[in-house]
């Protein structure tokens, strides 16, 4: 059937009334693989639900690979859905109507623009509250015991309550000056350190202090104690708590603003285990308030911006309603666990959003409605952690340009009282209360309601919210694009006939368990492993044996002798007598960290033998970003034992490997002194010494003050390294391997992009190689980025003027992008560096996107900066002034601020409506000084001091 015989067809079935609109999306002539979609195989064991977990793995890939932190039973969800579909299946309208729908939905959506947005949020605030929550971790092994002894000696004291008693209590002056200063700390510094204030409340204070102290460990505990809660009042403990800490993400911070589906349950399991009254609803809202500020803190950081791409590709596979109901694995969210049933009903769709590559981005959910008497698509939630701004207007844009072909007129979205129930992520939300903004507002008419409402009557723990049911969405917001929106969107619609899922008789025990080791790597669904071990008849204190014994090797076996019985042992676990040799190395390789195999590796009497070494080298490569490396270096690496070995007479290649190594550890670690021990031992062993070494970094030479040209300088360097490894025979490529390594990151850098013909064209490919090396390395200090940005600006205009091509130039930006993104926490308090910019504003004409770094600008030193950086954000600035007076409050840089904006008013690059945008976010002084300083432009339009002076008014209305 043609795509306009379709069409009419789908649209002919429409016109017979509301109880035919399912068949429109489906209709096909042949229905031979009636009922497959929805159908499902027994399974009445856990040995059934596991192989039907697999069945499920193999169509939707992201039920293993993407974590959700909303635990979840899944043979508790199977087993629900084994009784729903019994129960729906009675009901003579749904057999019917899920047997008319004999193929699934594929979408392919392209927009050819050589623009996106991504999505950055600051990975130093997440890597720091996780560095805060494990050390809590550590410190407090038993943090329900920890949270008792805290409540109680607490006592219901509050630090804020303390010390407004004790200004309270201070002379007038003196009071109200307290009282003036901006927050708790604020307040406390000042009555520590005025020389007003009478010594004699010396006391108080640090019983203020301590107490402040004890709330705060309260918050970390409370806070830690969330994501150590697998479900409400079930806790994970020793190894699978450290994992979980340490393995947190930016989707957790998202679920911190869940109060309703995340916190509160496992508050309320917190209180009951830990048996204490004074963990009260006063104490859990105060607590809560300051976990969910902090979030949002960290989520309001994050900024949509424009880049460089290529085209934009996204697909929309349809799942069957038994991998729909795990939706919440690719989302990221609660869908599963509180709402895992509405993918059963005939005019529900449930969509695995993925990119260009396959990978998961997340979900998207719709159900096929009436609005004003026409077909409709009522998208109900769009989720995942990878959909970015950008991905929400090609997924809408792509299905409103596909809505003929899928058999629907109009595009509606939830109303803004349902966008952050029914869409977790903050940057989704915020897109689509953007999209609803002059939405037009209409009623629907949900098709099948009789089946949903049976849907959602269904008796299930996992059916507990109401947020996506029919009376919470009655009403919805039309969403019509514009023409240019749909400019270069492409979409490619395909309707695929599923096969049945069928559940083969288990043959291959390995590639069960490889499958089981695959869920205990997703936390959401790890307490399932020991299901499958007991469906597999092995004891976990067998399996946990074998494991201790795989981690430690404990009798000291050669690599050879121990890896050998170990595989033996796996295979006897699983009563395989002639187990696949590769099925058992790839479960083998598995089962313990790369840190745990490596610390066996090292038992052995030879892990550094000829056969051994080069294996030994990559484990430990491979764990360079262990955090056990922190505090264990020495006993993991065990390098003191190489000392004498003779293979490093003979292997050049080794030896420069391991100086990489060290250096490596010494460049990632340069403040952590085992670490510093542990690569010292490495060089010592190659015959370095250190002396020698210090001196080579810190050399005029290395430094290249006499700026030479590349070549001379790097075969300089080159026979440096030599010298430094005693080997005048090593080749010319291991010693740029080792070069390259010392230049990463280190002030030899800089010596290298001092080069007189760094930028030529014949050295151009080599310097952004080393650029782009450069912002990868973890390793900038506030000095350190302040010259790399100096060295940006010194070589940017040598590299832009040479024989450099338009896409070298943009490349060449992506560093600077890839640069500010590493580095920008560290530009808070301050702008770019002069240098930079004077670049940035002489190649205006490449019109690069810069807007997350123009925006840091508006606080810069530099009048001119500051008004450049303003224009150049164009329709962007508005927001952007908004954002920096709201960072910027009592920071003591609103002069700035102020003087921006001033002169942005009197340069006319802001008129009247954006001006009333922005005096809400001025206090009152604030807005007082602006309208002082543009009195004194004698040309001023009066509208800009009418706006000012009526929003004063305003204030003292107030």
């Amino acid at each position: 059937m043609g795509g306009e015989d379709l069409k009419n067809q789908r649209n002919h079935v429409v016109t017979k009334g509301i109880k035919a609109f399912p068949l429109m999306l489906f209709f096909c002539s042949s229905l031979t693989y009636a009922g497959v979609v929805y159908s499902l195989p027994a399974t009445a064991t856990d040995l059934e639900r596991i192989e039907l977990l697999q069945a499920i793995q193999r169509e939707f890939p992201a039920f293993l690979k993407n974590g959700t932190a909303y635990g979840f039973d899944p043979f508790a969800v199977l087993s629900d859905q084994q009784k729903l579909v019994e129960v729906l299946s009675a009901f003579p309208d749904y057999s019917r109507l899920m047997a008319e729908r004999p193929s699934l939905l594929r979408i392919e959506i392209q927009k050819k623009l050589l623009k996106t947005t991504i999505t950055q949020f600051d990975p130093n605030r997440l890597l720091a509250w996780k560095e805060r929550l494990e050390q809590t971790c550590r410190l407090y092994p038993d943090p329900q015991a920890a949270l008792l002894e805290a409540l109680t000696t607490l006592n219901k004291r509050s630090a804020e309550t303390m010390l407004n008693v004790l200004i309270g209590g201070l002379p007038d002056g003196q009071k109200s000056k307290a009282f003036r200063q901006p927050g708790f700390d604020a307040k406390l510094s000042f009555l520590k350190n005025s020389p007003d204030i009478p010594r004699s409340i010396d006391l108080d204070l640090q019983e203020i202090r301590s107490v402040a102290l004890l709330e705060n460990r309260i918050q970390e505990l409370t806070t830690l104690s969330l994501f150590l809660q697998r479900e409400p009042g079930v806790w994970l403990t020793g190894d699978d708590a450290n994992n979980r800490v340490s393995s947190l993400s930016e989707s957790d911070f998202n679920v911190l603003l869940d109060f309703k589906h995340f916190i509160k349950d496992r508050f309320d399991a917190l209180n009951r285990d830990i048996g204490q009254r004074q963990h009260h609803t006063a104490l859990r809202i105060s607590v809560v308030e300051k976990i969910n500020k902090y979030a949002k803190t960290v989520l309001g950081d994050a900024t949509i911006v424009e880049a460089q791409g290529g085209p934009a590709n996204l697909r929309l596979t349809e799942l069957r309603p038994v991998a729909g109901i795990f939706r919440g694995c690719a989302g990221g969210d609660c869908s599963t666990k509180n709402s895992f049933a509405a993918p059963n009903s005939p005019d529900e769709l449930v969509f695995h959003v993925t990119d260009e590559k396959g990978e998961s981005k997340g979900y998207l959910e719709a159900t096929r409605v009436l609005a004003e008497g026409k077909p409709t698509l009522y998208v109900s939630s769009v989720n995942g952690l990878r959909i970015s701004a950008s991905d929400v207007d090609l997924l809408l844009n792509g299905l409103y340009k596909a809505r003929a072909q899928i058999g629907f007129e109009l595009l509606a979205l939830p109303t803004s009282g349902n966008i952050d129930a029914l869409m977790n992520y903050k940057i989704i939300q915020d897109r689509m209360y953007s999209l609803i903004a002059s939405a037009k507002k209409v009623k629907l008419t949900f098709t099948v309601e009789e089946i949903r409402r049976r849907i959602e009557q269904f008796k299930s723990s996992h059916l507990s919210s109401k947020f996506d049911q029919m009376e919470n969405n009655r009403n919805a917001l039309l969403y019509s694009p514009s023409t240019d929106d749909l400019n270069g969107i492409e979409t490619v619609t395909h309707e695929i006939a599923p096969q049945p899922i069928r559940i083969a008789p288990l043959t291959d025990k390995a590639d069960l368990l490889r499958f089981a080791i695959e869920m205990k790597s997703n936390e959401t669904l790890s307490f399932a492993f020991e299901r499958v071990l007991s469906a597999l008849s092995v004891s976990p204190q067998a399996w946990a044996k074998f494991i201790d014994i795989r981690a430690k090797n404990p009798e000291r076996k050669t690599v050879a002798a121990f890896e050998t019985e170990m595989k033996a042992n796996l295979a006897q676990l699983l009563r395989e007598s002639h187990p696949d040799p590769k099925a058992i190395e790839s479960i083998f390789l598995r089962v313990v960290t790369p840190a745990q195999a490596l610390e066996a590796r090292l038992a052995s009497p030879d892990p550094i033998s000829a056969d051994n070494l080069g294996s030994t080298i990559q484990m430990a490569e491979s764990i360079i970003d262990d955090p056990i490396l922190t505090y264990r270096s020495d006993d993991i690496l065990g390098y003191n034992r190489i000392k004498g070995n003779p293979i490093f007479a003979d292997s050049r290649a080794t030896r420069v490997k391991l100086f990489a190594l060290a250096l490596k550890l010494e460049l990632k670690y340069g403040k952590d002194s085992s670490i510093l021990a542990a690569a010292s031992k490495i060089e010592k062993t190659l015959g370095i010494d250190q002396g020698d070494l210090a001196q080579f970094k810190s050399s005029p030479a290395a430094d290249n003050q006499e700026l030479k040209p590349v070549s001379v300088f790097d075969e300089e360097m080159r026979n440096q390294i030599k010298i430094l490894l005693h080997d005048p025979g090593l080749s010319q490529e291991s010693a740029k391997q080792a070069l390259d390594l010392l230049f990463s990151g280190t002030t030899q850098m800089y010596a290298r992009l001092s080069c007189p013909d760094a930028a030529s064209y014949e050295n151009l490919e080599s310097t952004l190689s080393l650029l782009e090396r450069a912002v990868v390395e973890p390793i900038f200090s506030a000095d350190s980025v302040t010259r790399f940005g100096d060295a940006l600006g010194d070589i940017l205009p040598k590299m832009l003027s040479a024989k450099s091509s338009e896409a070298d130039q943009r490349r060449l930006f992506a560093v600077l992008m890839s640069y500010w993104k590493k580095n920008s926490p560290m530009f808070r308090e301050r702008a770019l560096p002069e240098k930079l910019v004077r670049v940035l504003r002489a190649y205006d004409k490449l019109n690069i996107p810069l807007d997350d770094i123009l925006e840091s600008q508006l606080v810069s030193t530099d009048a001119s900066q500051r008004l450049w950086a303003f224009k150049k954000l164009g329709s962007a600035r508005t927001s952007a002034l908004i954002r920096q007076l709201e960072l910027w409050r009592k920071r003591n840089v609103d002069s700035f601020l102020l003087e921006l904006l001033v002169h942005a008013s009197a340069s006319k690059l802001i008129d009247e409506a954006e001006l009333e945008i922005i005096l809400p976010h001025l206090d009152q002084y604030q807005k007082e000084t602006y309208a002082n300083a543009i009195g004194r432009y004698p040309y001023f339009k009066n509208d800009y001091l009418r706006c000012v002076e009526s929003s004063l008014d305003k204030e003292l209305t107030k």
